[in-house]
């Protein structure tokens, strides 16, 4: 179960400090991305499900950008974040959103894990091309079918 939270979101009950790692190319596999030795700093092994949503707040200016998906980890216990990254100029924009993944610090199974991620980021605009969703230097999932939600 994923808990909301305004910016990061939150697997399990722990949280995690943001920390750039780098990542080479994955092979994407029947639309999934899966986890080799040259993405080792990404542990994402499989990814899938992407949605991205803007939700205007009634009677404010201000949006959220909601991003949802499943990822595969290699044990439970792995807390994520979200940060906005790179918009371009087109109009409308595309926005990356760089996902930031924390192991669990207890001893736990080493297990293939699905979990779900859902984010809640400030909006930076209020349409969007696409919603790039990145680990690393890996590119999980463009999402061009954006649901804007009054």
């Amino acid at each position: 179960m994923w808990k909301t939270l305004f910016g990061p979101a939150v697997l399990g009950t722990s949280m995690l400090a943001f920390a750039l790692s780098s990542n080479g190319p994955a092979a994407e596999e029947d639309g999934l991305i899966q986890g080799t030795s040259a993405n080792a700093g990404c542990p994402v092994h499989e990814s899938a499900n992407w949605t991205a949503r803007v939700r205007t707040q009634p009677g404010s200016s201000r949006a959220s950008l909601q991003v949802s998906g499943q990822v595969v980890l290699p044990t439970p216990g792995f807390a994520v974040i979200g940060q906005l990254a790179a918009l371009d100029r087109r109009r409308p924009p595309s926005q990356r959103v760089a996902l930031v993944f924390t192991p669990p610090q207890d001893v736990v199974p080493q297990v293939l894990t699905t979990e779900d991620v859902l984010l809640t980021l400030p909006a930076l605009a209020s349409t969007y091309r696409a919603v790039i969703i990145t680990c690393g230097d890996t590119v999980l999932a463009e999402i061009t079918d954006i649901e804007a939600i009054p």
